[in-house]
């Protein structure tokens, strides 16, 4: 029961994330989430606490399934403080490097997570190796097209969304039991 609530929370921020990339155009800098909170201010702050904590509680589920609660807390809780860095500090390049730095620490952290998580059970199944493989060629592809085209919405969204919906497939997947022989 406990992963269908899951399963509907991360629903719910997917549905809020899309809406909130429609106040700009999501494949331009203008339409980059946190552009967009220079005009919308508390919805971007929604959106922070919602990503962060949607992914606080999917890779708390995930972790605490493969008795790893410990670094799931070293890596997640970071990237939370990086979060409000990146919410509560004013968005401006040039005089304040607070933003970046939360913005990035967020990013690089909760990344970092999502792949340790799949590379933890890659000798699971083929779900796991695809998984593995499928959210590190991701990153690199989003780490790339940032350096081409700078910030765009769909550039931000792509990854935390993909996350999202792999880290719930994820929670879904049974554990093999292996029978040893005495």
């Amino acid at each position: 029961m406990k992963k269908i609530w899951i399963s509907l929370i991360s629903a719910l921020y997917c549905g809020f994330t899309l809406g909130y990339m429609h106040f700009a155009d999501p494949r331009t800098n203008a339409g980059a989430l946190s552009t967009i909170g220079l005009d919308h201010p508390v919805l971007f702050a929604l959106w922070g606490a919602g990503t962060y904590g949607v992914l606080y509680l999917l890779l708390y589920t995930m972790y605490n399934k493969q008795k790893r609660r410990g670094l799931c807390h070293g890596l997640v809780l970071p990237a939370g403080v990086g979060m409000a860095l990146t919410v509560c500090c004013p968005f401006d390049f040039e005089r304040h490097t607070l933003y970046c730095i939360g913005s990035l620490a967020f990013s690089v952290l909760s990344g970092v997570a999502i792949l340790l998580c799949f590379l933890f059970s890659f000798k699971k199944g083929r779900f796991w190796q695809c998984a593995t493989v499928f959210w590190a060629a991701l990153m690199i592809g989003d780490l790339i097209l940032l350096l081409i085209y700078k910030e765009t919405g769909l550039i931000e969204a792509m990854p935390v969304l993909t996350g999202v919906v792999l880290l719930n497939i994820a929670i879904y997947q049974k554990e093999k039991v292996t029978a040893y022989a005495a």
